[in-house]
């Protein structure tokens, strides 16, 4: 029969052994939560920046903004319109 001492000993050591294991695996869990959380908080920041940006894109590039701009700088609309017309075609069949 084997000594009941050894099996308790051994035991006893297994248990510690699971213990330190559940401690390193906590420990190390928590520390990628909080990074997890200061990750999702970065991606939620980028966003709002994202949506703030594209609504000043869509602003500065409305027709009405780009019109107003154009007449600061100096831009009219043409009076007459000239077009250049050739009676020959330019790839004619041969």
């Amino acid at each position: 029969m084997k000594n009941p001492k050894n099996i308790l000993i051994t035991l006893v050591a297994l248990l510690i052994l699971a213990a330190i294991g559940k401690i390193v695996v906590v420990s190390s869990s928590t520390t990628n939560g909080t990074q997890l959380s200061k990750l999702q908080s970065d991606i939620d920041s980028l966003d709002t920046q994202n949506t703030i940006l594209k609504e000043k894109l869509l602003g500065l590039t409305s027709l009405h903004t780009i019109a107003s701009e154009a007449a600061t700088m100096g831009f009219v609309e043409p009076k007459n319109t000239y077009y250049i017309t050739s009676s020959t075609h330019l790839a004619a069949k041969e």
